[in-house]
């Protein structure tokens, strides 16, 4: 590798310690004839998030709306969540005015018994 001895196990030595600076891997890497490839892997599913954060997003509504907490089993969120999955917007901010009419399953419900705007 064109490294000495030492040089190696000082290496070896940051990389166990957790303390291995980019710099030197990538010069590791080249030196090795090797492209360096860091990445970041989901501890999660994909499916798993994105569920994850519809019911994030419908909670955070029903709180704007209600102003009350949510239980974690409660069928409205449940409900929410859906909407959120099927309309595809799960990272735009949510809009509690939008939210309190919201199609779920080919039905036009209201949200949480609110009544007409």
């Amino acid at each position: 590798m064109g490294c000495s001895q030492p040089a190696v196990v000082q290496l070896e030595r940051s990389e166990r310690k957790g303390g291995i600076r980019l710099e030197t891997l990538e010069r590791c890497a080249a030196a090795l004839d090797c492209d360096l490839v860091y990445g970041l892997v989901p501890r999660t599913s994909l499916d798993d998030t994105v569920r994850t954060r519809a019911r994030d997003l419908a909670r955070r509504v029903r709180r704007s709306i209600t102003g009350d907490q949510v239980e974690e089993n409660d069928a409205s969120i449940d409900s929410l969540a859906d909407a959120f999955l099927a309309g595809g917007r799960l990272w735009d901010e949510p809009d509690a005015d939008r939210a309190r009419s919201t199609t779920v399953s080919d039905t036009n419900v209201r949200f949480l018994g609110s009544s007409g705007d």
